[in-house]
């Protein structure tokens, strides 16, 4: 008698993904909708994430992006106009113009970017901040998902 197959577990960071998403979910839906319509399968694998940094240099935000289109690590890059930010930097509040670059890709894709990042950014410690989108159209998800795939 043939052994049965078994599919594979899912990866720790979907596991994770998955239960964040209930409780987001829960919290933001339980009032207006039944969680059940919300918790599909397809709902939960279409999670996005926007990456953003922000650098000194147009230029810079340029190549960065370039670079991760190329690998493929993100399927969209975008350079915002200069903002101005003021922060602690060796003990003294600094002002700078900053260019915003936001990046969106899949969860799985995080620690790729951000090894990229730290490697090519040119400040000694990035802002490297990511949120979760968890809910997204289905239209832009499959977008999202064939480019970085």
């Amino acid at each position: 008698m043939a052994k049965e197959k078994h599919p594979k577990p899912p990866p720790v960071w979907a596991k994770l993904l998955v239960e964040r998403q209930i409780t987001k979910l829960s919290r933001l839906f339980i009032a207006t909708k039944p969680l059940s319509t919300l918790l599909t399968a397809k709902n939960l694998m279409k999670t996005l994430l926007l990456i953003s940094t922000t650098v000194e240099q147009k230029e810079d935000a340029e190549r960065i992006a370039a670079l991760l289109l190329e690998q493929r690590l993100v399927a969209c890059a975008q350079i915002s106009a200069p903002i101005t930010s003021l922060y602690r930097w060796q003990g003294r509040v600094t002002t700078a113009t900053e260019w915003v670059l936001s990046l969106k890709t899949l969860p799985q894709h995080y620690p790729s970017v951000e090894k990229l990042l730290l490697r090519e950014h040119p400040y000694e410690i990035p802002e490297i901040i990511a949120h979760e989108i968890p809910l997204v159209s289905d239209s832009y998800s499959d977008w999202v998902n064939k480019e970085v795939s």
